[in-house]
């Protein structure tokens, strides 16, 4: 059974933070059609290859929240260039709002070979892990909202077994592609003026 998510509360204008002011729009075009990024491969709490971006603000201090994460936690992943992307209105998207949204993706796309991979926190705690390869099969782009975030960051199962569903690492309001085909239109973006 696939949950079907209403899009109309999704801002289709993402921004990707380069970590390098090298860029061209034949390389964009490249990394949206990669092997390294597509099919998205499962590996615990994120997967490994896709692609992120995050909610553009424009009329904020800070450009995306992932960028306003970045400029206190990790300064060296940012750089003054970026890639400002309009999403496809096609698009199937999968929005964790709250905890019953990551919930029912637990439910309907556990990982069950990274489900007992135990915690570097305490010995006794075990993660669940989402199937990133099965999602992609029924959606494009998963989206965290910031309610999301703050809900489902890190979290214990009711069941007192000392399971932990959660998404600890993701770190800000992000959109995790699935898959890299779902580009209306992009352009490179100067992010100067965020940088005092």
């Amino acid at each position: 059974m696939i949950k079907t998510v209403n899009n109309k509360y999704y801002n289709p204008t993402q921004l990707i933070i380069l970590s390098h002011a090298k860029y061209s729009r034949e390389k964009f075009h490249v990394e949206c059609k990669s092997d390294s990024r597509f099919p998205v491969r499962n590996k615990y709490v994120k997967p490994s290859g896709g692609i992120w971006s995050s909610t553009y603000t424009p009329d904020c201090s800070t450009p995306s929240n992932w960028f306003d994460w970045c400029s206190s936690e990790q300064q060296d992943w940012l750089s003054k260039t970026g890639v400002l992307v309009t999403i496809s209105s096609k698009t199937k998207i999968y929005q964790i709002d709250d905890i019953s949204d990551l919930n029912w993706l637990l439910k309907n796309f556990l990982w069950t070979k990274g489900t007992t991979k135990p915690s570097p926190l305490r010995w006794r705690v075990h993660y669940n892990y989402l199937d990133f390869e099965k999602l992609s099969e029924h959606y494009d782009l998963i989206h965290l909202t910031l309610n999301g975030l703050y809900d489902c960051h890190y979290t214990e199962s009711s069941d007192n077994k000392l399971t932990f569903g959660n998404l600890y690492g993701w770190d800000a309001e992000s959109s995790l592609w699935l898959k890299g085909n779902i580009v209306k239109k992009y352009k490179k973006v100067r992010l100067d003026k965020y940088f005092a």
